[in-house]
């Protein structure tokens, strides 16, 4: 339900503090072991000597400049992880099994990520030195509170 309770007995900043607390019990020790979120953005590239008004370089042999890196510093926030298991695919190779987490984040975290990003929401997180793509990302609310769950693949399993 959107908005504010009718009745009043639901507070948002009690329920937002009592989720973030066991967000926060639920996390790993070990920093490097903690969800980061990374933004992974292409190089901005310029091409060198004259250019049709679209861009193109005239002279598809000559060098491009340096790709001018666009970046976005990685960010941890508070969130809560569970991993899924793997879900079985049947490709042209077999059957492959790729390992899934699925994170749960409050409006509040959800908003420092898109303000960190520049309204680019991320599309990668770092768990445990592991590397998971977002596939999607889903949104429920809870009177004025709003809940948001990413679901994510393992990068070498994609």
């Amino acid at each position: 339900m959107a908005g504010e309770d009718p009745t009043g007995a639901f507070s948002a900043t009690d329920f937002r503090a009592g989720i973030e607390l066991a967000m926060g019990m639920g996390l790993p020790t070990a920093t490097a072991n903690q969800p980061t979120f990374r933004w992974t953005l292409p190089g901005n590239y310029v091409a060198s000597g004259p250019t049709t008004p679209a861009g193109t370089p005239w002279n598809l042999t000559a060098a491009s400049a340096a790709p001018a890196p666009l970046s976005i510093s990685d960010l941890a926030v508070n969130c809560a992880v569970d991993y899924m298991g793997s879900t079985e695919e049947g490709t042209v190779a077999g059957v492959e099994n790729a390992a899934q987490v699925r994170l749960t984040l409050l409006d509040t975290d959800y908003k420092l990520l898109v303000a960190h990003g520049g309204g680019v929401l991320p599309d990668r997180v770092l768990l445990g030195g592991d590397v998971y793509i977002f596939d999607r990302h889903t949104q429920v609310g809870l009177f004025s509170v709003d809940v948001y769950f990413f679901y994510a693949t393992a990068e070498d399993q994609r």
